[in-house]
């Protein structure tokens, strides 16, 4: 994409509910920033017109080229931080490890 092309999208992307549309490789993206949460504004992306769940689950997609990758801590950083106190024996022992995502 040029640069003309990602400030048209960035534009249509600005107001409270935008929606940008484009063609990838032959298939249909849409974006939509919309309600993801209550109160929080996000962007959403359609592929042909579809959001299944399982493209976030399975390994080997096709449409996970198109998506965000998203990832998480299981541990909160407070907990994180009091695992490394106990050090790397400790923890090696009860086979805990902090930075699991």
């Amino acid at each position: 994409m040029t640069k003309e092309d990602w400030a048209k999208v960035e534009a249509a992307l600005s107001g409270v509910y935008g929606r940008a549309v484009l063609m990838v490789d032959g298939r249909k993206i849409t974006f939509n920033r919309s309600l993801i949460k209550k109160n929080q504004l996000g962007i959403v992306t359609y592929i042909e017109g579809e959001l299944k769940g399982s493209w976030f689950l399975e390994g080997d997609c096709p449409e996970k080229a198109y998506l965000c990758p998203y990832s998480k801590y299981v541990w909160s950083a407070k907990s994180r931080e009091n695992c490394r106190k106990l050090g790397k024996r400790a923890l090696k022992r009860m086979d805990i490890d902090p930075d699991e995502k």
